[in-house]
């Protein structure tokens, strides 16, 4: 099991006279050649990206929900051709 930080860019903010970008951290975890699961640290969304096949690979966005379990807010699935 391999760990990365990762980053991501969100809206810029504010800092009183030039606009500078906000940047989210994420903890990465590789569960596999084929899984990596991201939590970011200032949101309780959990992304997941799982290769389904050679040419097909699944982003889920998902949100706690009542009891320990989650609820997807999003799916995409992305399809070589």
């Amino acid at each position: 099991m391999a760990f990365l930080h990762g980053t991501k860019k969100r809206s810029s903010i504010d800092t009183g006279g030039s606009r500078v970008p906000a940047i989210s951290q994420a903890m990465c975890n590789f569960l596999d050649d084929k899984a990596l699961f991201m939590n970011w640290h200032d949101s309780l969304f959990v992304q997941s990206f799982r290769a389904v096949d050679p040419n097909q690979v699944i982003l889920r966005m998902e949100h706690p929900a009542s009891e320990g379990e989650y609820e997807v807010v999003m799916e995409v699935i992305f399809t070589r051709k």
